[in-house]
């Protein structure tokens, strides 16, 4: 999410952009595996704020060269959700959607049917799925001011609980949930963190020092990033370690999705576009006031969660953000990302799987437009990591119509 625009614009002026950020649920995939790449790159230590913390250091990064030479999409994807959404997520056999504009939190049927309202909400922004509920993090209409808050809702249908509503000003973005709690990245007053939260509500506690960044849980330990960092804590805010940290210039290039696994963390760093309102310092540019810095500069890469050395899986990136995992395979987001003069290229983005362990590539979906409006600039679309069935969901911004779509892995 970027700088607190929201508050200024307000509500009605949300909703009237009709966007979406790019964010994917996948199901178990098979697609063809082949060798990878070689890149090293070296990360360095850093440390998160929390209690017992110990600052950890990723070794070499490595992996195979080149860029990938994805084809062209097999398949165009079908629209299973008109309309704005902001995140999506699955539960069983069933996808669930925030609609700012259609409802609130819903529940469909994995082909877009059946479609259920879970929770009336004005401005649901992220998901967050346990066994029993479905957590969302919104913005409230505070007359003059916007509010955000945590809020859950029984999956079967029934009440909505407010969990948590912070004041006006704060600023809270990605969710996560191992059923215990509800991990988030905020601005909280003038803290920025990471916190977590009882499921049943309460006070927020904080867990260490976070950028407004992504959040991923195994039930043990949080995962998020931190600028150009990846960093581990225990769920008791303790044990804080830096798994990898890029080296980068912030301004430059920084996490952008974090998912999980039994032994790994996944990851992307992206490289984007720099402005030079925005740069401390010398700007980079030459000719004009934004310029991109490495178009293709991009990454997804894994790290052990105990820490170790980083694996770089796939290279020539244009923008990647948004992740999900299944038993064998990555799924990444991969925005348009940026012309030479930083200008947002809307129609460019992919989705692309990768095996876990290394291999060829598969372009699922090609030409759309993942996350590269002006609202998605604004909302996050978190907390969308699952598995169902034999396709890959997505969302798209107005230009292809607008809401998620379904792609066969």
């Amino acid at each position: 999410m970027s700088l607190r625009l929201i508050h200024s614009i307000g509500l009605a002026a949300l909703a009237s952009l009709a966007a979406c950020s790019g964010s994917v649920v996948v199901d178990q995939a098979a697609t063809e595996a082949a060798g990878a790449g070689a890149e090293a790159s070296s990360s360095s230590s850093g440390s998160a704020n929390g209690s017992g913390g110990s600052s950890g250091s990723s070794g070499a990064a490595s992996s195979s060269s080149g860029c990938f030479e994805g084809g062209p999409a097999a398949e165009t994807p079908s629209l299973v959700f008109p309309g704005w959404a902001l995140a999506v997520a699955v539960s069983g056999d069933r996808i669930l959607v925030a609609a700012p504009v259609d409802g609130g939190v819903l529940s469909l049927a994995s082909d877009g049917s059946d479609l259920q309202v879970l929770a009336p909400v004005e401005l649901p922004e992220g998901l967050a799925v346990d066994s029993t509920h479905v957590y969302w993090n919104e913005i409230l209409d505070g007359g003059s001011n916007l509010l955000e808050a945590i809020g859950r809702a029984p999956l079967a249908g029934g009440p909505i609980e407010h969990l948590f509503g912070g004041a006006d000003g704060d600023l809270l973005t990605n969710i996560a949930t191992d059923g215990k709690g509800v991990y988030f990245t905020a601005a909280l007053g003038s803290e920025n963190g990471l916190y977590a939260l009882p499921v049943q509500g309460g006070t927020p506690e904080p867990l260490a020092d976070a950028s407004l960044g992504h959040v991923a849980t195994d039930g043990q330990s949080v995962f998020f990033d931190y600028f150009t960092a990846v960093q581990r804590v225990d769920v008791a805010g303790t044990n804080a370690t830096v798994l990898y940290d890029s080296g980068g210039d912030i301004w430059v290039e920084e996490v952008g999705g974090v998912a999980v696994d039994e032994t790994d963390v996944y990851f992307t760093i992206g490289k984007g576009r720099v402005c030079c309102d925005e740069v401390p310092g010398p700007c980079p540019c030459e000719s004009s006031a934004c310029c991109t810095i490495d178009p293709e500069g991009g990454r997804l890469m894994r790290v052990p969660k105990d820490g170790g050395a980083a694996v770089t899986l796939l290279s020539c990136l244009r923008l990647p953000t948004a992740l999900a995992l299944d038993g064998t395979f990555v799924y990444a987001v991969d925005t348009g990302g940026y012309d030479d003069a930083g200008n947002l290229l809307a129609d460019e983005g992919r989705v692309l799987a990768v095996p876990k362990q290394g291999g060829a590539v598969k372009v699922l979906a090609d030409h759309q437009t993942l996350g590269s409006s002006f609202a998605a600039q604004l909302l996050s679309g978190a907390g969308d990591l699952a598995v169902l069935g034999t396709h890959v969901y997505f969302i798209v911004g107005p230009e292809l119509a607008g809401g998620v779509m379904r792609v066969t892995h």
